[in-house]
């Protein structure tokens, strides 16, 4: 039996691990004239251009270090950036958060400057910037995109009517918050919606302390209005919740005084209000937008509007109170909606310093209001 099974092992690596070469083939292999089909250091495979780009948009760092040691793409900020020009398989909303992270500003610019603006009115080159580079609605990135835009723009129309490249930027972001406000599915019909004239004086004193002729500013509201700018390819609510700063049951206070229970995201620049965890879409949303957040009482807190206005086109008020079950889960909230809070650069750090402090006054007095009432 020893004997058998030692044959049958023998007989099993020679089939297994020797190739089937004739002598004379086996001669030339040890020779070096042809090689052989069986290599102890064969190479593992090379993974193709598609399956890299597919790794960038799901891990930007990771696909681009990949893409980079493959020699797909060089490593300076450049060739890179004429590399996602190129390929329009490249998830343009993934590119538009990588390129606008901080630590990438080289190569957010380099990818800016390889746009043609040229003889484009300015809303128009707005729409072309979109679709190359997608716009998440976070406030954050869509203002250093509107930097960089606006940048470009005016270096490529020399003769326009900006006076410099911040009278540009504050034009095109507050060209998305109208686009926002005229074309937003969330927005109710029956809430009304940003008048010409309203736009027209928002935009007054930004031209370098200067303003835009009303008639450059109309034409663009009703472009805007005629046609939207498409800033996200995928606006749905569980996209915009893909990953959360914060969320969780909170109360939050009606008008009457009584307390209801809600679950509450808060995802970047925006805070949703839904009924249940696993609703399709939220009561309300709050653009986090020249907001103050304070502390009230033991676990509650507010969040208002420094502007006093209401603070969500669903709402009627200028704030909104939640309550914590903790004072430990109230510091978090505070602290997490605070770092989240974006300051619009229309409004300079001076006025908002002011308003911040009526709009505490006003909270105060209302507070003594109410408790008098009781």
């Amino acid at each position: 039996q020893i004997s058998f099974l030692n044959t049958f092992r023998r007989a099993m690596f020679q089939h297994s691990f020797r190739p089937s070469v004739s002598p004379d083939s086996l001669s030339r292999i040890k020779r070096g004239s042809i090689r052989s089909s069986v290599s102890v250091d064969s190479e593992a495979p090379v993974e193709s251009l598609d399956t890299l780009i597919e790794d960038f948009n799901s891990h930007p760092n990771i696909g681009l270090s990949k893409l980079i040691e493959s020699g797909h793409v060089p490593s300076n900020p450049t060739e890179i950036a004429a590399f996602f020009h190129k390929h329009s398989s490249i998830n343009r909303k993934i590119l538009g958060i990588y390129l606008t992270q901080p630590s990438n500003h080289e190569m957010l610019a380099a990818f800016v400057d390889g746009m043609e603006f040229g003889g484009l009115m300015f809303d128009e080159a707005m729409r072309v910037f979109v679709r190359a580079l997608v716009i998440p609605g976070e406030a954050q990135i869509i203002d250093r995109m509107m930097r960089a835009f606006a940048k470009r723009y005016v270096a490529c129309n020399t003769d326009s009517l900006f006076a410099d490249v911040d009278a540009a930027h504050i034009l095109a972001f507050s060209i998305v918050l109208l686009n926002t406000d005229l074309h937003n599915a969330a927005i109710k019909k029956k809430i009304r919606h940003m008048s010409c004239s309203q736009f027209v004086q928002n935009n007054r004193g930004i031209n370098g302390g200067g303003d835009f002729p009303a008639a450059y500013l109309t034409e663009i509201y009703q472009r805007i209005s005629t046609k939207e700018i498409k800033v996200s390819s995928d606006d749905t609510y569980v996209a915009m919740l893909f990953e959360t700063n914060k969320q969780g049951w909170l109360e939050t206070d009606n008008y009457r005084h009584s307390k209801r229970k809600r679950w509450v995201v808060l995802k970047d620049s925006n805070l949703y209000i839904l009924m249940n965890p696993d609703d399709s879409e939220p009561i309300t949303t709050v653009q986090l937008q020249n907001l103050t957040i304070r502390e009230k009482g033991n676990t509650g807190f507010e969040v208002c509007s420094i502007v006093g206005e209401r603070i969500s086109t669903e709402m009627k008020t200028d704030r909104l109170t939640l309550h914590a079950k903790s004072a430990e889960e109230r510091r978090q909230w505070v602290l997490q909606l605070r770092s989240a809070v974006f300051q619009s650069p229309v409004m300079n750090a001076s006025r908002a310093s002011e308003m911040v402090s009526e709009c505490d006054d006003r909270v105060v007095a209302d507070d003594e209001s109410n408790t008098k009432s009781r």
